[in-house]
């Protein structure tokens, strides 16, 4: 979770020098990317000579890991819409490319824009499922990585090692081996080694002994306390010398790296935007190493001086752009998603890194109507006001109200909203974190990132907890509450909601005397995976029923 990526309008004014082949990646270079995900994948494509080009929906993780499989290291991966081919990678593709494979079913990538392909050599590779389709391709070869067909990062770093280990790629489900598999592991009797890569939390053990059960192939399992350290164990194991830096959180960077990896024999290792671990630091400061994507997504530390290439394209802008404000307000996501928590199961964590502190359960619901605040709850609410009061604005009340609702929200996220299976509305547009599940006294909301359901977000104050103001939410997935407020703050539209400015402003004088008042409460929340912030104002007089907490 995956950040999701708004569809761009891009003029076709291009010069003709983007499209000069370029296989040989400058040996000062250290960032590829764009302005957008859809830019970074022309920026890699730049560095191929293939006359193949990969195609796929930038949202769809099922198929990224066929896309991998097809691409490997000889052709690029690019993004598209599923009903529309932005300008720049249409041009690219036209220009560079005499073939398309397009990765996925109509679902996912529709014949509109296999239309705006027409003229070149079209071929398209869709399953049944994610785990069938993957099963087709399997080799016969003497070792086997396995990985979770449900989590993106240990899938895409395993393929940018698959090629250096001389395997292939599996996916499983996390409690049951798919058919498929199956039927391959009872095939292939040269099968000699298996690599479970990833925690018990995300490949069970009854998956493990499940593999053992069909193959008499030796079974090992690879995995660290998180996505982050297990790509540095699969680095320790192939033994690369170059390695290529995305973020851990990023699925399309992972998946944009993987082929550019292969091809330059190079170990994908993840990492968060600015806290890097010490194996990280030493790659940046002794190793040969690419980031892909903006500084929005990996800073690269200075060690006193510049490490980066002064002339690296594109990156002083986020690849991703904030939706445009509704009429009416809406609940803002994030453009830039932050870090979640890991999927692995925190007693694995090795005792090598006792600074790491063990993930908090997010299966341990808050209490809705505690009538104390944690100290996570103190720390946010400070740092929010504190923040506000840096820029000339009022401290906002902590209403009880908006914190039931903040608390309920948070509990309802943890247990039923995952970034790597999200809900899709009716429409078949996908729903974010201000989504609500249909497993509560509560109405149901699959929250897409056009507002459609807005009124039911903003009726939750008045649903919840009887509080008859509509309320407005920012979410993200934090571990700290300085995470959360960092990633608000490098969030534009979430920024202008915490600061009460450009559509968000304080109200005019004029309708200061009608009645408006502008934000005034908050109620916020965090635990597990997720932290929120709740907004409402007071306008017309009216007041939370169930009081306010003295502190703010």
């Amino acid at each position: 979770m995956n950040k999701k990526i708004l569809k761009s309008v891009l003029a076709l004014t291009l010069t003709m020098s983007m499209l000069t082949p370029a296989n040989v990646l400058a040996s000062n270079e250290r960032r590829i990317s764009g302005e957008t995900r859809f830019d970074t994948a022309v920026e890699l494509a730049k560095l191929t000579n293939s006359d193949t080009a990969v195609v796929m929906n930038y949202q769809k993780f099922p198929d990224a890991i066929t896309a991998t499989k097809v691409a490997a290291a000889h052709s690029p991966i690019y993004f598209t819409a599923k009903d529309r081919m932005d300008g720049k990678t249409l041009y690219t593709i036209r220009n560079k490319h005499k073939k398309v494979i397009i990765v996925g079913s109509e679902g996912s990538v529709s014949k509109t824009v296999e239309n705006q392909l027409s003229g070149l050599d079209i071929k398209r590779v869709a399953g049944a499922d994610r785990y069938d389709t993957n099963a087709k391709g399997l080799t016969n070869t003497e070792k086997l990585i396995v990985v979770s067909g449900e989590h993106f990062a240990d899938a895409l770093v395993t393929s940018s090692i698959s090629k250096k280990l001389r395997s292939d790629v599996a996916l499983t489900q996390k409690d049951k081996v798919p058919n498929g598999l199956k039927n391959y592991l009872k095939n292939n009797k040269g099968l000699k080694r298996i690599y479970i890569i990833g925690g018990k939390a995300s490949v069970s053990p009854k998956v493990e002994n499940e593999l053992k059960s069909y193959t008499k192939a030796d079974v090992n399992r690879v995995s660290g306390y998180d996505r982050y350290e297990t790509s540095e164990r699969l680095a320790d194991i192939v033994r690369n010398p170059k390695y290529t830096i995305v973020n851990g959180e990023q699925f399309a960077d992972n998946l944009l790296a993987s082929p550019f990896s292969q091809r330059e024999n190079r170990s994908i290792i993840l990492t968060k935007r600015t806290k890097h671990s010490n194996y990280v630091m030493n790659v940046f400061k002794n190793k040969d190493y690419v980031v892909i994507g903006g500084e929005n997504q990996v800073e690269i530390p200075t060690f006193g001086k510049s490490t980066e290439n002064k002339n690296k394209p594109n990156e002083k802008k986020p690849a991703d752009k904030p939706n445009e404000k509704p009429a009416e307000k809406p609940n803002k996501k994030p453009n830039e998603k932050p870090n979640e928590k890991p999927n692995e199961n925190p007693a694995e964590k090795p005792t090598e890194k006792p600074e790491e502190k063990p993930a908090e359960d997010p299966n341990k619901l808050l209490d809705v109507d505690s009538p104390e605040l944690s100290a996570k709850e103190k720390e946010l609410i400070k740092l929010v006001n504190d923040y506000r009061q840096q820029h000339g604005k009022k401290r906002l009340k902590v209403s009880k109200s908006l914190m039931k609702v903040a608390r309920t929200h948070i509990n309802d996220l943890n247990m039923n909203f995952d970034w790597h299976n999200p809900p899709f509305d009716a429409r078949g547009i996908e729903g974010n974190m201000h989504s609500w599940s249909d497993k509560g006294n509560w109405t149901p909301v699959i929250y897409t990132r056009d507002h459609e359901y807005c009124k039911l977000m903003w009726n939750k104050p008045k649903e919840i907890a009887g509080y008859d103001q509509a309320g407005f939410e920012i979410a993200a997935g934090a571990d700290t509450p300085q995470e959360a407020l960092e990633a608000w703050k490098n969030s534009p539209s979430h920024n202008d909601v915490i600061l009460s400015q450009n559509g968000w402003a304080d109200p005019t004088p004029e309708l200061a005397e009608n009645g408006f008042t502008g934000l005034s409460n908050m109620g916020v929340a965090i635990n597990g995976k997720y932290a929120c912030i709740w907004f409402t104002n007071n306008n017309n007089g009216v007041v939370d029923p169930m009081g306010y907490f003295e502190f703010n």
